[in-house]
């Protein structure tokens, strides 16, 4: 197999820039730009505003995409600020079936996916899609890969390809808080748990995940929680078809509360949180109101920034 050899002149059929409208909320900016992309294009490649990749990346990743036409996405290991992560493939496992890794992915909490920064995608399949990403889905860029991989295979570089800035600390303090990672999780197991799972698997997994998400909800009752945190978790709930049983959380705090020392101490902090100085509360406060408003188009978790660089590449034989 000859190389692919990828242009960097803007205008070929290699490398195009575009701006993405700032006035978009990141999943329409992101959606909006992906339609932009040329017709030719063979692979695309989306790159936050404060992440980057590595030298080698689009080499490796087209190389892979190339050597494997069934492999829709690529992924390699990022550097997550001083961390390496999307670990946990056994090497050198450089193809794995769709199917396999969204079963992984949903049994054992496999995350390989990352943000859009972390991913080569093959052009035809968003080409393919009106929307790229479905902007009513929480963490709609974890969703969209299990969507894809029902008909594709996943590729993977076991080399750190890309870095990845974390969420600065309003944002995961408001998807920490809000849980919205946890309620992701459930949608998506809800959703793909039947597609991917056997039905003993998939009862087995709902189970484990409903009660690890009743179990946030304990703590959360004695963290002190507002209304703004109950009205998100019921509607939320709502949506995905499981009301929030009054009964579950009652049998799980009970649990909590077995640990009677654990339970006081966590209160008290949470009494603590609530006095902080009159200076820092409003803010704080508005935060959280903010994130209990959020449409999921604003991507309460993802990396999306205001500005983007996507890389349209099509790869051509020397």
């Amino acid at each position: 197999m000859k190389n692919p050899r990828v242009f960097l002149a803007l205008g070929l059929v290699g490398l195009t820039l575009l701006a993405i409208l700032p006035f978009l909320p990141a999943l329409q900016n992101l959606n909006h730009t992906f339609r932009q992309i040329s017709p030719e294009s063979r692979y695309c490649k989306a790159v936050h505003a404060d992440d980057w990749l590595f030298p080698d990346c689009i080499t490796q990743m087209v190389r892979v995409a190339e050597a494997h036409p069934s492999v829709g996405i690529v992924s390699a290991y990022r550097l997550e600020e001083e961390q390496v992560s999307l670990d946990g493939l056994p090497y050198p496992s450089t193809v794995i079936p769709g199917r396999e890794i969204c079963r992984w992915s949903l049994l054992d909490d496999l995350y390989v996916f990352g943000s859009p920064s972390s991913l080569l995608v093959r052009s035809d399949i968003i080409h393919s899609r009106s929307d790229f990403y479905d902007e009513s889905v929480l963490h709609a860029d974890t969703e969209v890969c299990f969507d894809i991989l029902q008909n594709y295979d996943f590729g993977f570089v076991h080399q750190v390809l890309t870095f990845t800035r974390r969420h600065n600390e309003s944002r995961s303090a408001l998807t920490h808080r809000f849980g919205t990672r946890r309620l992701a999780n459930l949608m998506i197991l809800l959703k793909y748990g039947p597609r991917y799972l056997t039905q003993e698997e998939y009862e087995k997994r709902r189970r484990e995940v409903l009660d690890n998400y009743y179990s946030f909800l304990a703590r959360s009752v004695l963290d002190l929680q507002g209304n703004d945190f109950w009205r998100y978790q019921q509607s939320e709930l709502q949506k995905l078809g499981h009301p929030l049983s009054t009964i579950r959380l009652i049998r799980f705090l009970f649990m909590e509360l077995l640990d009677f020392r654990g339970s006081v101490r966590r209160v008290k902090r949470a009494i603590r949180a609530k006095r902080m100085p009159a200076e820092v509360a409003p803010e704080v406060d508005g935060m959280y109101r903010e994130a209990a408003c959020l449409k999921a188009s604003e991507g309460v978790h993802s990396d999306f920034g205001t500005s983007e660089l996507t890389l349209n590449m099509g790869a051509q034989y020397s």
